[in-house]
């Protein structure tokens, strides 16, 4: 929650997508994807000199959550109030005092009720996906971690203002509904785990 913080009457700044300098490396389960949406005035948690540039880092999580409904399966999607985007919910890592050494998880977890209402338990994780995006002259290496959820309960119209609409979509139609390339990838990489968890539940 609280990604994106808009000023009142304040024009956004500009945001770029950028590759990874050339003396980075990731770490086994990371991958680079080279779109997503921009975080204005979101919390940094640490910064590092690279050969050029100050690089600030930024930790969220989120999940891709499933139902069953009937005979099939759909996902939660949410379109943005800031940048109009339909994403997965998401948030910062402890991006509050009183929420400060919050695992990922938890994080994952408390992000899908505030932002989208709805109530889920984590079955599995995804690979971490990470882009590099430029807010102003700074920098940013962002990394989301992501696990597939299922859905429990609560009522997604009950969804925070940070997001102006909640959907369940069926499973064919999400990666058409989809902005950006980082949740796209992470799609990919959930539907066959949540096709393998569902399939002696769907006949």
């Amino acid at each position: 929650m609280h990604e994106f913080r808009k000023l009142e009457g304040a024009s956004p700044p500009q945001v770029q997508i950028l590759y990874p300098p050339l003396n980075w490396s990731l770490s086994s389960t990371e991958r680079i994807v080279d779109s997503g949406p921009s975080n204005a005035g979101s919390i940094s948690t640490k910064s590092a000199k690279t050969q050029n540039d100050i690089m600030r880092y930024e930790f969220s999580a989120g999940g891709v959550v499933y139902k069953i409904d009937g005979n099939s399966i759909f996902i939660l999607v949410s379109q943005h109030s800031y940048h109009h985007g339909w994403v997965f919910p998401k948030g910062l890592i402890g991006d509050k005092e009183h929420l400060k050494g919050e695992e990922k998880e938890d994080t994952a977890v408390r992000e899908v009720k505030e932002e989208v209402g709805a109530d889920a338990e984590i079955i599995e994780p995804v690979a971490p996906v990470t882009y590099w995006y430029k807010f102003g002259d700074e920098k940013i290496k962002k990394t989301v971690y992501y696990f597939v959820m299922k859905y429990i309960g609560g009522d997604i119209t009950q969804h925070d203002h940070e997001m102006e609409a909640v959907e369940w979509l069926p499973m064919d139609e999400v990666l058409g509904r989809l902005s950006y390339k980082s949740d796209k990838t992470v799609f990919n990489e959930a539907r066959p785990i949540i096709e393998k968890l569902t399939k002696d539940q769907i006949t």
